[in-house]
């Protein structure tokens, strides 16, 4: 039986209602699911799957809520309360304005519709609707500034509802058109992640490098579980983690990249979740021969985070091998946290091919170790975790471990001012670099455009000197790390004769 009860059907300007159908039953069974429609028909997907929900009504109008029960056995039942929102009187209506950052162009499009010019003559703009698919319904919520996605081909009329405190509101709307592409060339999609292996199971991924040689990539979906179900679609730009839920367990996740043409490229890559308890690593891994793969890392997967391990020399576990397999040279870092502090444990680094000589080792008294060492080339590499001889325990001790490929410093600079008349004084700031593993060691500065960083030695990111020569003048910086790793930014300075 259907019980709805919101505790205000009416009101003025705008209305806050909670509608509870806690009190909903069902005489041979259980309600399993409540989904609700607050404005129907601009909400027609039931969303809100809880027995109480708020919802504020930000406009006058007359609108209807639908809460759908769904019973254990999949039957459903529909219940509608119409709901009553007037204008208050004497309250002037604000005016309304929509501008795009562009008319439109070919397929895809991101624009940016800027509607900040809004205004209200005896109060202020509360908020902004949209209806970008031209049906009337103004169902997105949204900013002075929306950006919005075009993926298909058409002339699109884009609506705002500029909705003021009082809750009076006007509209004003703008054309688009999206032009089709020629090109019939498919996609190619490229997937990357920052882990291969995390626990809990957040995985953030990266299609960025995915390409079409038309330029009209306009989705892509992800298939978490691998189960030939796309459940999740996302627009060129837009981020995604994917989080699971489920413990101890390796999902084949699967992504497809789609253009305009309906054209598709799909790639798989394995995510393994740590487990909710224990250890992560499997036994035998004592020997270079049964080292447990990291699969994916310095492939498709910058790293390896929160793996759990354990080491008992008198239980035979002496050490414990890990192999990953690079597609290229770079710098790597690697870190182990021991949870006993007196086991000292070590950790050395192997090419494949020699596993008696290490390439780098790191070990101490500490209660971590930390080994970095920039890879010669792609192949196959080893690492083996182990008690140092000196330490006082021999075990059980557990440890965590984590590893990170590293992309090297980001520069970025600022000057002020940016426009002056010769001679003036100039302020450059490279305080915005920033550093992923480790620290900036040296920040270099050009000053006068000429392509040498003739300002050497600073450790400090800000620099002052004076323009003398007028033109306009590249100004750069290069900060480098303590692997050595460089990168440069610049801002173009116009220097005025006098």
């Amino acid at each position: 039986m259907a019980s709805l009860i919101p505790n205000q059907t009416s009101g003025t300007g705008s209305l806050e209602v909670q509608f509870d159908a806690s009190g909903c039953h069902d005489p041979d069974g259980s309600i399993a699911g409540y989904e609700w429609s607050m404005e129907d028909p601009v909400y027609t997907d039931f969303r809100y799957p809880a027995p109480v929900v708020f919802w504020t009504y930000d406009h006058a109008g007359e609108y209807t809520c639908t809460l759908r029960l769904t019973d254990n056995e999949g039957a459903t039942a529909e219940l509608s309360i119409p709901i009553s929102v007037a204008l208050v009187d004497g309250n002037a209506a604000p005016l309304a304005s929509i501008v795009p950052d562009t008319s439109g162009g070919p397929v895809p499009q991101w624009i940016n519709f800027d509607c900040s010019g809004s205004s209200d003559t005896d109060g202020s703009i509360a908020g902004y609707r949209f209806d970008f698919d031209g049906d009337g319904h103004f169902e997105v919520f949204g900013s002075a500034v929306q950006k919005w996605f075009f993926a298909v081909p058409g002339s699109y009329e884009v609506s705002v509802m500029a909705i003021d405190n009082q809750g009076s509101f006007s509209t004003a709307s703008t054309t688009v058109v999206i032009d089709p592409v020629d090109g019939t060339e498919p996609p190619t999609i490229v997937v990357k992640s920052d882990y291969s292996f995390n626990s809990p199971g957040a995985f953030r991924i990266d299609w960025s490098e995915s390409s079409d040689p038309d330029n009209d990539i306009v989705s892509f979906e992800t298939d978490l579980e691998g189960d030939g179900i796309f459940d999740y679609s996302f627009a060129p730009g837009e981020e995604f983690v994917a989080t699971y839920a489920q413990t101890g367990q390796t999902f084949n996740a699967t992504f497809r990249v789609t253009d305009s043409g309906g054209r598709t490229d799909v790639a798989s890559i394995p995510l393994r979740i740590g487990p909710n308890s224990g250890l992560a690593e499997t036994e035998p891994n004592g020997t270079p021969g049964e080292a447990e793969e990291f699969t994916g890392f310095m492939n498709y997967s910058k790293g390896i985070c929160n793996w759990k391990g354990s080491l008992d020399e008198g239980g035979g576990d002496s050490a414990d091998w890990y192999s990953f397999e690079s597609d290229r040279s770079g710098p790597v870092a690697f870190v182990a946290d021991f949870l006993r502090s007196e086991i000292d444990m070590r950790l050395d680094l192997y090419s494949a091919g020699d596993t008696d000589n290490p390439l780098a080792s790191a070990h101490g008294i500490l209660d971590s170790e930390i080994l970095k060492f920039v890879l010669p080339s792609a192949g196959q590499y080893l690492i083996r975790v182990s008690i140092d001889p000196s330490a006082l325990a021999k075990g059980p001790g557990d440890y965590t471990f984590r590893c990170r490929n590293y992309d090297g410093p980001h520069a970025a600079l600022s000057a002020d001012p940016l426009v002056g008349s010769v001679p003036f004084d100039i302020s450059l700031d490279a305080s915005a670099s920033t550093v992923e593993m480790g620290y900036i060691t040296e920040y270099q500065f050009d000053v006068d455009g000429d392509g040498i960083f003739e300002v050497t030695g600073q450790f400090q990111p800000t620099y002052d000197t004076q323009i003398t020569v007028p033109g306009a003048i590249v100004v750069s910086v290069r900060v480098i790390d303590e692997w050595g790793l460089a990168d440069t930014d610049f801002v173009i300075v116009t220097a005025l004769p006098i």
